[in-house]
């Protein structure tokens, strides 16, 4: 009886811990899309609006990438942490790295190349002619994060088992802060556009990895640079 509520109580935690992690994820991406939205519409003008929500499905997509990846490695880390297997743990957190830094960067290769066909999926092929040259530059700034999009949605959740809720958190404060830094540099002093606003987005995220690969490179670390297949 008592193995079975130890069990209980390691999967309610589990299930919490894996909850806030996709809630914290989705509250960050509204939040740098926030604040795109309030750059554009003040700065740009109605044509970027419309070329934000045509490009929208962008997150969907990377989201279907790196989610599963996230809360299925958290899951099956978790479960070999448990039993004490931390050599397990380690490959298969390089497994899941790896693959998803792979399909990460041939994503973000094909997006940048082929921006056009992406606009054209998301039904602007036949839309207002005006709105397209926004919603290109604004893509392909996005494209070029893509990378670090996906690899914060497949690290947070077992960066957050494995070290807690503070670094996660200071990730997501680095991030907020860059964007509303990046998008103001974007507008006042750069002059970069849709290109420039989106772009400040991308590096936001590659920002808010570095609470996570220092964590990483910590001698004490659960999970470290170790290439151990």
């Amino acid at each position: 009886m008592s193995f079975y509520k130890s069990r209980k109580k390691i999967l309610i935690r589990v299930f919490w811990g894996a909850f806030w992690v996709a809630s914290l994820i989705e509250l960050i991406n509204s939040a740098a899309s926030s604040v795109d939205y309030y750059y554009v519409g003040h700065y740009v003008g109605n044509l970027g609006i419309a070329a934000m929500s045509l490009v929208r499905p962008f997150f969907s997509f990377t989201g279907i990438i790196g989610g599963p990846l996230g809360l299925g490695l958290q899951l099956v880390c978790s479960s070999h942490i448990a039993k004490g297997e931390t050599n397990r743990a380690q490959k298969v957190f390089n497994g899941v790295f790896a693959l998803g830094l792979i399909c990460s960067t041939i994503f973000a290769i094909l997006g940048i190349i082929f921006t056009d066909t992406f606009i054209s999926m998301y039904g602007t092929k036949n839309g207002v002619a005006e709105v397209l040259p926004f919603a290109k530059d604004y893509l392909r700034a996005l494209f070029i994060g893509a990378p670090a999009i996906i690899l914060y949605a497949v690290m947070t959740p077992t960066i957050q088992l494995v070290d807690g809720k503070k670094r996660v958190t200071v990730s997501m404060i680095m991030h907020i802060i860059v964007a509303i830094t990046g998008d103001a540099v974007s507008v006042f002093i750069v002059k970069g556009g849709m290109f420039g606003i989106g772009l400040a987005t991308s590096i936001s995220y590659y920002v808010a990895l570095v609470p996570y690969i220092h964590y990483l490179t910590r001698k004490d670390a659960i999970f470290g640079m170790k290439l151990t297949f």
